[in-house]
């Protein structure tokens, strides 16, 4: 799942608050308050007869209050953790909501800026923390500096160590942060790297830049575009050794790396680029040779500026990548080692929720009634084939007086983790209850 990130000048913007709308839909909000049970499978009539929960609706497993933003999460056998901003880390037990830890921040931090994608086998997963900053210094927009980085166990939520670098960083308002099996690698935006055993917060080497350079941290590798010289330079490294993998000289339409999207081992390293306002996924294998290029025109979709931002991701699992274009109403997967697309589909509206077990889900809003009920449904297409299957009801409006004291409220619904057995999200709700964390069940 991506972690959370700030978003850079130009597109990286753009593809932020793409990723987020394409993840709003309407829900309800439903009975809140601390950790609550299931309401699917049928329910109360209402005033106009109709039954909520529909039958057909997923059963709420749990349900536990939220922060104002949480947008990402990670799912372990024992532990489903999540950032709940602003604010800290908290660990639950993914059969009932019971919140089995809460992060305790850096002494002087004040909330969380960035985190991995994915804990390492050991379990653990790299935060970055803002710290404030004094009046008058340069700061990132939010009064604080994102140059606290550390390590977190998801066993059981102890800091295993954190390290300031605000001394040491020109400017901190966006970081990367990555985690490999043995390393924790932090990169500011102006392309300071740091490298530091897991385990310990042991500082490693780190190869350096006489000039501005821009890095983008994998699990397994980096990618950096140097920009020091006469003439700019695409540098891959690896994540564990910092060894210098391939280089080649960057063309004058590569453009500034955005994205790793596939670091896996067997595949292609494709990379995610703003090619001056427009994106662009470019593949390569593993001594740095193109091995194919897919944007706005390959899906179809007109090659006019920013006509090409990926929904959420773009998703890779399996050797598959799904993603989608601003201006093409359809979804698109490609073979992830050839770039050939395999099947697309219209979104209806909808927008891909996860991939799970060979299947990507997607969720699609519907309006059976009338204007005050809504409802957001979740399918599952197969990964490789596309065929659609229904897995039922995930969010909805009651069909009440929209000026009555018990309207539900429109809220984004935004997806958290998902794993074998469940998937997790975040509602939004702009008042009444508040935004909660629940936890479903996938058929």
């Amino acid at each position: 799942m991506r972690g959370v990130r700030g978003t850079r000048d130009g597109i990286r913007g753009r593809l932020a608050g793409t990723a987020t709308a394409a993840l709003a839909v309407v829900a309800v909000a439903a009975a809140a308050g601390g950790c609550t049970g299931g309401d699917g499978g049928g329910g109360e009539p209402t005033p106009d007869g109709a039954t909520y929960p529909p039958a057909d609706a997923l059963e709420r497993l749990w349900a536990v209050p939220g922060g104002d933003t949480g947008v990402a999460g990670w799912s372990t056998p024992d532990t489903f953790a999540t950032a709940v901003l602003p604010g800290t880390l908290r660990g639950y037990d993914p059969e009932t909501g019971a919140e089995r830890w809460r992060l305790a921040l850096p002494e002087g931090s004040t909330e969380i800026c960035a985190m991995s994608e994915e804990p390492n086998a050991a379990g653990i997963v790299a935060v970055v923390f803002r710290t404030p900053v004094a009046e008058g210094e340069f700061d990132d927009g939010f009064g604080g500096s994102c140059s606290t980085v550390g390590a977190v166990s998801l066993d059981d939520g102890d800091l295993l160590w954190s390290e300031s670098l605000v001394d040491r960083v020109e400017y901190a308002a966006e970081p990367e942060v990555a985690l490999g099996e043995s390393v924790l690698t932090y990169a500011a935006p102006y392309g300071e790297v740091f490298r530091f055993r897991a385990a310990d917060g042991e500082e490693l080497s780190a190869a350096t830049s006489p000039g501005p350079r821009t890095a983008v941290l994998g699990e397994r590798r980096h990618v950096l575009l140097d920009q020091s010289g006469e003439e700019d330079w695409l540098r891959v490294r690896d994540a564990e050794t910092d060894e210098l993998l391939w280089e080649r000289p960057a063309g004058e339409n590569e453009g500034e790396p955005l994205q790793i999207v596939a670091d896996d081992p067997d595949v292609p390293l494709l990379v995610l680029f703003d090619d001056g306002g427009q994106a662009t996924l470019r593949a390569y294998d593993d001594t740095g040779e193109p091995r194919y290029e897919l944007g706005p025109d390959d899906a179809g979709a007109p090659a006019t500026e920013n006509a090409w931002v990926p929904f959420r991701g773009p998703l890779v699992e399996d050797g598959v990548l799904v993603t989608g274009y601003a201006d093409d109403p359809r979804l698109h997967a490609h073979d992830l080692t050839t770039g050939e697309e395999l099947w697309s589909t219209p979104l209806e509206g909808g927008r891909p929720f996860a991939i799970q077990d060979g299947r990507l889900l997607v969720s699609v809003p519907e309006h059976p009634d009338d204007e005050h009920r809504f409802e957001q449904r979740l399918y599952a297409y197969d990964l490789h084939g596309g065929e659609r299957t229904e897995l039922g009801l995930v969010a909805h409006l009651h069909p009440w007086d929209p000026d009555g004291p018990t309207t539900p409220l429109e809220t984004a619904v935004i997806p958290l983790a998902t794993d074998a057995d469940r998937t997790y999200v975040l509602h939004l709700v702009s008042g009444g209850d508040g935004p909660r964390i629940l936890a479903y069940p996938l058929p």
